[in-house]
């Protein structure tokens, strides 16, 4: 039965400032160095918070005197972010701690569990609500005012605690099939790796080669006609360029793409890209013909790699190799992706803060490259395996979105007053 609130019976809807003492957080001067020198006392910020109900570090801390100048937090209060693109992000502190400004912080009242509290907010019907009251900026904001106006749903306190055992059994049972799931995926990467890895040292394909050759060879399993070979002895190498960003007529058309380091995602089936040229524009680039090999070659994401299906160019953050005739271009990608080559990229560029690999040093990065006919084997042997992990993979990254959504659910049933009804 629900009361005229449309809740449950004893159910209220209580104000954020009802349930407690409701803090906005500070950040002692970072001109005081003593204040940061220790950490004798965690400071939470929103990326602090991804343990959600069970936060327990901080990545900076406060000394005791920098703690005199913040705001200190007993264990169990929750912390909520009120702006910026995390806005609503939500964790339960597990120790007593400061907090930046960036968060809002509810320390409950002792007819109120922590626990269900912190559940209430990270529900989906709390989230909306931080949302819809948010400033309509660039940069949402929820200040202290309107966080306090918020409402949340309140049983009496012994529902309260059945509600959070039920959540909690719930959310353990898909816990425990989300770490299976990732196991799963973690075990995939590896296996892909080691196909790739075999593939480059010509053990994917040893059972082919005696087949071709004959048992009468004398070590028929070795790849003895393999030869290594420099990245500028199988193709022609072209460092990207980007053409004037103030020449606005160089990017008023899509007619080739723009290649850039986050437009190789896709991997082996490179088309798309998030900034294009016009024809003019693509007269002060390098044209790269269809199935080129784009290797990222600066910055963190060193190592990436793409295998384009269509004519476009690059920026100046990737090498490209144009392979000649005789050897196949998804063999180069594939080899390019092993851990090998990967490894080489890494060991042989500037040991710097942003690593990079220069054309030089790229073009003498080698490959062990085997005849045309083999290359081809080794390709369809990888294309028949990798493709069995990736329908693999995307079988897992279905049922985590399904697990998610699962988790979304069982929240709003908790605060409609389905998830545990009074009996149980």
């Amino acid at each position: 039965m629900k009361n005229h609130d449309g809740l449950p019976e004893g159910w209220e809807w209580k104000k954020v400032s009802d349930l407690g003492e409701v803090l906005t957080g500070t950040t002692p001067t970072k001109a005081k160095k003593e204040y940061y020198d220790s950490k004798d006392y965690p400071f939470f910020k929103p990326t602090d918070l991804n343990e959600g109900y069970y936060v327990k570090k901080s990545g900076d801390g406060l000394s005791k005197k920098g703690i005199e100048e913040a705001r200190l937090l007993p264990s169990k209060s929750i912390l909520v972010t009120c702006i910026g693109a995390t806005i609503g992000k939500t964790g339960l502190i597990r120790v007593s701690g400061a907090f930046n400004q960036q968060i809002n912080a509810i320390i409950p009242q002792k007819n109120v569990l922590p626990e269900f509290v912190y559940f209430v907010c990270i529900s989906p019907q709390f989230q909306k609500s931080i949302v819809d009251n948010s400033s309509a900026t660039t940069l949402p904001i929820l200040n202290k005012r309107k966080f306090e106006m918020l409402t949340m749903p309140i049983p009496p306190l012994i529902e309260q605690q059945k509600i959070v055992e039920e959540i909690e059994k719930q959310f353990s049972r898909l816990d425990e099939a989300v770490a299976a799931l990732k196991r799963v995926r973690a075990s995939l990467k590896r296996y892909k790796a080691s196909v790739l890895k075999a593939a480059v040292e010509g053990k994917l394909t040893e059972g082919w080669r005696k087949q071709q050759k004959g048992k009468s060879r004398e070590n028929a399993d070795l790849p003895e006609d393999w030869q290594y070979k420099t990245i500028s002895d199988i193709g022609e190498v072209v460092t990207g360029t980007t053409p004037s960003k103030s020449k606005k007529e160089y990017y008023e058309s899509r007619d080739y793409p723009f290649f850039k380091p986050t437009d190789l995602n896709a991997g082996f089936y490179v088309r798309e890209s998030a900034d294009w040229l016009s024809k003019k524009g693509i007269e002060k680039a390098r044209l790269l013909p269809p199935k080129s090999i784009l290797v990222t070659c600066i910055g963190a994401t060193i190592g990436k790699t793409g295998l384009t299906r269509v004519t476009g160019t690059s920026n100046q953050q990737i090498n490209t190799i144009i392979p000649k005739e005789n050897v196949l271009p998804e063999f180069i990608y594939f080899s390019c992706i092993a851990p090998q080559f990967k490894k080489s990229i890494i060991d042989n560029a500037s040991a710097t803060t942003l690593p990079i690999l220069n054309k030089r040093k790229f073009e003498l990065l080698t490959l062990f490259i085997p005849s045309r006919s083999e290359q081809q084997k080794i390709v369809e042997e990888i294309e028949s395996r990798l493709s069995v992990a990736e329908e693999v993979e995307e079988a897992i990254d279905i049922n985590l979105k399904r697990a998610e959504r699962l988790r979304q659910a069982i929240l709003k049933k908790a605060f409609e007053g389905r998830l545990c009804p009074t009996s149980c």
